[in-house]
């Protein structure tokens, strides 16, 4: 009798811990692959809105593409991303940042998208760097916009 009720206390253990590992273990939802997410974007449709004292200017972005993507972590710890880019054949490109327009040395930095059909504008969420954290119970929504070059030789197969 005593030899059983060991062996159920020690099931019921392993089954414990192995629930709580399952639903304490990292993990990360994409949640924009519901719809399409990547723009083709002509020359100046995204704007750099920057402040320099009291004045505003603009600075227009090549063509290029614009990804929009949801995230959702829902573990209980932080989960870490680097070398955030467009990867072709033969090279990474680095996504636009906040960070990548640090040249201006402005005050506040907006990027903003123009609807070509409405003409409504809208801000973008570019992310500060091209690493980054993803917080524990969190939702982060970025936009990512990798430039066309005329020295890029094909369009990249994965972002």
């Amino acid at each position: 009798m005593k030899f059983i009720l060991s062996l159920l206390f020690s099931v019921i253990a392993t089954v414990i811990s192995l629930l709580t590992f399952l639903r304490s273990r990292p993990r990360l939802i994409l949640l924009s692959s519901l719809q399409p997410s990547a723009t083709f974007i002509t020359p100046g449709q995204i704007q750099i809105r920057y402040q320099k004292g009291k004045k505003v200017s603009y600075e227009p972005l090549p063509a290029g593409i614009l990804v929009h993507l949801s995230f959702l972590n829902p573990s209980p710890s932080d989960i870490s991303f680097f070398q955030l880019g467009f990867y072709t054949d033969t090279k990474m490109i680095e996504a636009y940042t906040m960070k990548s327009v640090g040249y201006l040395l402005a005050d506040k930095i907006d990027f903003l998208y123009t609807f070509l059909d409405s003409g409504y504008q809208g801000e973008l969420r570019m992310p500060d760097r091209p690493y980054g954290i993803f917080k524990s119970n969190s939702y982060t929504a970025l936009d990512f916009f990798m430039p066309i070059r005329p020295t890029d030789d094909a369009l990249p197969d994965k972002i």
